[in-house]
């Protein structure tokens, strides 16, 4: 009797359990299955829309698509050995400052890859484009050789340097104006990684444009071809864009893929479809909560993540965690990036105004797409007229808030952020504008 009351009271409990285990199991899936539908319709509130459909580009025929030639050109560019590292170095320091060994390696080089460089080229004046990502399969979605478009920017930055330093300009701002095709076409998709790449393309075709401006023999035609050259799409509009892409890739992967097909068999599924269903809706809460800091000024430097802070997280949150960008560190690049692009209209509307009236105006123009604030900043930029007739335009920003951003050390404040300008040359011919810059 006794091993039968045992074994009676092992089975209760065990039932006991068995029903407690279905129970949190049940509620654990209607709590996250309730989280989910509240965070989906906030999101879709205040972001817009999770379907991934709705990410896909619209069709441009292949000759008229910009990505078509960008994307044959850098896979064409042939560099062997240590080249690649001599054509970045190159192409971050003005021609005076090369070797004059480099000069002659730089020449064979530019020479093997002329048909890359050609059709590079050919992207020039191409506005739309369409990389043809299928954002259907999300954060699964094959993207472009972005590291192939990287070698492809540094040797057409090296080119344009090495045609100033020949004193070939038309050829010079010929490839300025190829870079802005390769960042305007990545910049124009929605997925955060090729955004990022887009801009730094940017970033090396304002270097260029910023030791252009510089020549005092620059005319007011060739102000208003690299006003023309320079990028459009608003950086922050574009980072909404492709976070909203991210959040709703890693939905997808986290609901249908990655909790549900590696959980054990032995767990229930319905578990594991909660679980699912909690982390996505941390998902997207994490991106909506993001939201505010695009587009705000950085006004002291970045700091690294805490480390001590993430280890607070809740299990699911550093699941998510592992899927998403630092949003702060990416957000900051856009802004930077947005404070370049406007100093580089702002420059040149000012070159272009004393080339044509001989003199600088005594306040900075009003330039379609720049804000009257430091998108950086938040504050006013310094626009100083200089006794020799030159004049300076210049962000408030310092080196030690570009370092946090641009951790690599390629950006440096004079080099985009602080533009002298020379005073108008009385040789410069005044050609007449093609049209207003401002």
């Amino acid at each position: 009797m006794t091993r039968f009351r045992l074994l009676r009271r092992f089975l209760l409990v065990s039932a006991i359990a068995v029903v407690a285990a279905l129970a949190a199991s049940l509620a654990l899936r209607v709590y996250a299955g309730h989280r989910l539908k509240v965070a989906t319709e906030r999101f879709q509130r205040e972001a817009g829309s999770l379907d991934l459909a709705s990410f896909t580009r619209p069709e441009v025929p292949d000759e008229e698509n910009a990505a078509t030639w960008i994307g044959a050109g850098m896979s064409a560019v042939v560099l062997f050995g240590d080249e690649t590292e001599l054509v970045g170095t190159l192409a971050q320091k003005r021609f005076e400052t090369w070797p004059s060994g480099d000069v002659s390696k730089l020449d064979a080089i530019l020479d093997r890859n002329g048909p890359a460089l050609e059709l590079l080229d050919r992207a020039r004046g191409r506005r739309r484009s369409n990389w043809k990502i299928p954002y259907r399969d999300g954060i699964s979605a094959k993207l472009p050789n972005l590291l192939a478009a990287l070698h492809a920017t540094k040797l057409l930055t090296a080119k344009v340097r090495l045609a100033l330093g020949h004193g070939d300009r038309d050829t010079a701002i010929a490839g300025v104006e190829a870079l802005g095709a390769m960042a305007r076409s990545l910049e124009s998709e929605p997925s955060l990684i090729v955004l990022l790449i887009g801009t730094a393309i940017e970033k090396y075709q304002i270097t260029a444009i910023h030791e252009i401006i510089a020549s005092p023999i620059t005319t007011a035609d060739e102000m208003v071809r690299l006003a023309d050259a320079l990028c459009v799409d608003d950086l922050t509009t574009a980072m909404r864009s492709a976070l909203r892409a991210n959040a709703a890739g890693v939905v997808n992967e986290l609901h249908w893929g990655t909790i549900v097909r590696e959980t054990p068999s032995v767990v229930p599924r319905w578990i594991a479809l909660g679980i699912a269903d909690l982390c996505a809706a941390t998902a997207i809460d994490t991106t909506v909560a993001a939201q505010p800091r695009l587009g705000q000024p950085v006004a002291v430097p970045l700091l690294p993540e805490d480390s001590a802070g993430s280890s607070r997280l809740g299990w699911w949150q550093e699941l998510v965690a592992s899927y998403g960008p630092n949003v702060a560190d990416t957000a900051a690049r856009m802004t930077a990036t947005s404070s370049a692009r406007q100093l580089a209209r702002l420059a040149i509307a000012l070159r272009h105004d004393a080339i044509v009236a001989g003199h600088y105006p005594v306040g900075v123009p009003v330039v379609p797409g720049v804000a009257t604030a430091d998108p950086l900043t938040g504050g006013a930029r310094i626009y100083a007229l200089l006794p020799d007739g030159s004049a300076e335009i210049r962000s408030t920003t310092t080196d030690e808030i570009l370092r946090s951003i641009f951790p690599t050390g390629m950006i440096s404040f004079d080099g985009q952020y602080r533009w002298p300008l020379p005073a108008p040359s009385t040789t410069t011919v005044r050609a007449a504008p093609r049209k207003v810059l401002h």
